[in-house]
């Protein structure tokens, strides 16, 4: 092998390494809940936050690469909605909802037009 194919190998193989060791693996290094501003960001987020207003955000480590972070409102003990972001190398991948509105046993979960059942529906008060 070529000496110059083996500078241009070794040469991916360290921009590989420095790549993923700069890439944000975990979305918060302190609270959560310190980032509200940063999430509201994302459309579902914010409708999120302006139809249920109360949150407590939690992080779920995954993997290595990813991991999701739950937006849950609560109504009463019972009742409770949470937005989750499934994040991937550190970009949100995609959200689900999980509503609870008569208590766990009635819980269902929204995978598909997730900010079109934000904006539409409410999860505390079905029709």
């Amino acid at each position: 092998m070529n000496i110059r194919y083996k500078i241009v190998i070794i040469s991916i193989i360290v921009v590989m390494v420095v790549i993923v060791g700069l890439v944000k693996i975990r979305p918060f290094y302190d609270s959560p809940s310190n980032h509200i501003d940063d999430l509201k960001k994302i459309d579902e987020v914010k409708v999120f936050f302006e139809k249920y207003g109360k949150y407590d955000v939690t992080v779920f480590p995954d993997g290595a690469y990813s991991y999701q972070v739950g937006i849950q409102a609560k109504n009463t003990e019972d009742q409770w909605i949470m937005l989750k972001i499934n994040y991937w190398f550190g970009f949100p991948s995609n959200m689900l909802i999980h509503c609870t509105p008569e208590g766990i046993q009635s819980q269902y979960t929204v995978e598909d037009n997730v900010l079109e059942y934000l904006k539409n529906d409410n999860c505390f008060y079905q029709k």
